[in-house]
């Protein structure tokens, strides 16, 4: 994720595809809906990259 220093995600993307167009869009989506502490980002001039790990279970 790129995180602007309101604690917006501006752009997020995979590092590692899961072999699953429909289940990639359903993480980008989870990802973009994610809502940051801005505190963490107030300070910090520009974007912050953030990694977010996912593990993917079936049921």
């Amino acid at each position: 994720m790129h995180v602007n220093s309101k604690g917006e995600i501006e752009k997020a993307y995979l590092l590692k595809s899961s072999g699953q167009p429909e289940i990639d869009q359903k993480v980008l989506q989870a990802v973009r809906r994610s809502q940051l502490n801005a505190q963490i980002f107030k300070h910090r001039q520009g974007i912050t990259i953030v990694d977010q790990p996912f593990m993917l279970e079936q049921k």
